[in-house]
């Protein structure tokens, strides 16, 4: 458990580090590129550092920040409705930290924890449409 406290601090501090403003630079997803993983802007061959969001319509369904072409930052995804589908965070293009997902209706569908090596930890918590908790699994 303190291992798992110490790893979180850790993922916290390496997060907050590599955080910056990017208010100047908010992109539409469909302005951008794709190669090798790395994100790119369709005027330049630099790896996109940014905000970058997508809509269906006037609804927001997608919030994403990266650095150097790698979602890196907070990220948050909504379904068509308008409720949300996952938010958490990225560093250097992988999850890490605490991650939500929900089910279409809004409810909360899980929570875990994901460390900077990819793997969960600590505790995670699984509900199903309604909301009732039906699994806890402990890494």
């Amino acid at each position: 458990m303190i291992r798992s406290i110490s790893t979180i601090l850790l993922l916290s501090a390496l997060f907050c580090a590599s955080c910056k403003n990017y208010s100047e630079d908010v992109v539409d997803l469909r302005q951008l590129k794709q190669f090798e993983g790395v994100v790119y802007s369709d005027s330049a061959n630099v790896p996109f550092t940014g905000i970058v969001v997508d809509s269906v319509g006037d609804t927001r369904i997608l919030y994403a920040e990266y650095q150097n072409g790698l979602r890196n930052g907070y990220a948050e995804a909504w379904y068509a409705n308008g409720h949300t589908k996952y938010l958490g965070d990225y560093y250097d293009g992988k999850k890490i930290g605490e991650w939500k997902n929900y089910y279409s209706n809004g409810q909360l569908k899980d929570i875990g924890f994901i460390g900077i090596d990819g793997m969960n930890i600590g505790t995670s918590r699984h509900y199903d449409r309604e909301g009732n908790l039906t699994d806890i699994r402990i890494y």
